[in-house]
C-alpha cells in the first residue's frame, strides 16, 4: 500500500453501499455497488445457513421428487422457498445471490438430475427416486454474474477458494502464461489462509468488498 492512503474498513464500505442500497432499487445501484450489494449477501446467505460454501461443488440445491415442483419455475422462487441449504462454489454462492435479486432465471430439465434406486419385483426390475437435485452448469453462472465481474476474476476468485488453478477452456488464467502462474499462486495462498470452506468463501467476499475487485 502508498503510503499515506488508508483503505476503507470492509465495514464502513459495506454500511455506505446498504445505505444507497435502501433508496434505490438493486437494478439502479451502480457496477460496483451492485457487485458489493451481492458479496455481502452471499456472506449473509452463509452465516444464515442458506448457502453451504462447498468445494469442488458449482451448485446443487436438494428438491421435490416431484418434477411440476420445480420444471419451468423461477429458481429465485424455489430459493426463497426450500428450507435446505444449497451446496455452492464461490462462482455458485455469487450466482444463488445474483439471482435472488435479479430473478430471472428459469429451472429446464437440463438443470434436473434425479438419482434412482433399483430393486427386483419378481421378473422386473423397478426403478425407484431416491432424491432429486437442481444443478447448474459453471458456464452458465459464470454468464450470468458477468455484468459485476469478468472471467479473470472469478477464475481467480474460484482457484482461490478450491485452493488449485481453475483455468478457462484453453487452460489459461490469462494470455500472459508467466502472469497466470504467479496469479494463481497468489490465489492459491490467499485461499490457504482459511480451513473451513464457509470461512474462506467470507475472506475472498470480504476481499472483494474492500478492494472492489478480488486481490489475493
Amino acid at each position: 500500500m502508498v503510503k499515506g492512503i488508508k483503505k476503507k474498513p470492509v465495514k464502513k464500505v459495506v454500511k455506505k453501499v446498504v445505505a444507497v442500497a435502501k433508496t434505490k432499487p438493486f437494478s439502479r445501484l451502480s457496477k460496483k455497488d451492485k457487485k458489493i450489494t451481492i458479496c455481502q449477501d452471499v456472506i449473509d446467505q452463509i452465516k444464515t445457513k442458506k448457502i453451504a460454501a462447498t468445494h469442488g461443488t458449482y451448485f446443487t440445491l436438494p428438491v421435490s421428487n416431484d418434477l411440476s415442483k420445480t420444471k419451468g419455475k423461477e429458481l429465485q422462487t424455489i430459493l426463497k422457498e426450500t428450507k435446505e441449504p444449497c451446496e455452492a462454489c464461490a462462482i455458485g454462492s455469487i450466482f444463488i445471490c445474483d439471482i435472488i435479486k435479479r430473478d430471472n432465471f428459469a429451472v429446464e430439465n437440463g438443470h434436473i438430475e434425479q438419482f434412482k434406486d433399483y430393486y427386483w419385483q419378481g421378473d422386473d426390475l423397478i426403478p425407484t427416486i431416491r432424491k432429486t437435485e437442481i444443478e447448474i452448469r459453471s458456464d452458465e453462472m459464470v454468464d450470468k454474474v458477468s455484468d459485476y465481474f469478468s472471467e479473470l476474476e472469478l477464475r481467480l476468485i474460484e482457484t482461490a477458494f478450491e485452493r488449485e488453478v481453475i483455468t478457462d477452456v484453453d487452460g489459461k488464467l490469462k494470455d500472459d502464461d508467466d502472469w497466470d502462474t504467479n496469479l494463481a499462486l497468489k490465489a492459491i495462498r490467499f485461499g490457504n489462509r482459511y480451513e473451513k470452506d464457509e470461512n474462506r468463501l467470507i475472506g475472498i467476499m470480504k476481499n472483494v468488498i474492500k478492494n472492489g475487485e478480488f486481490k489475493p
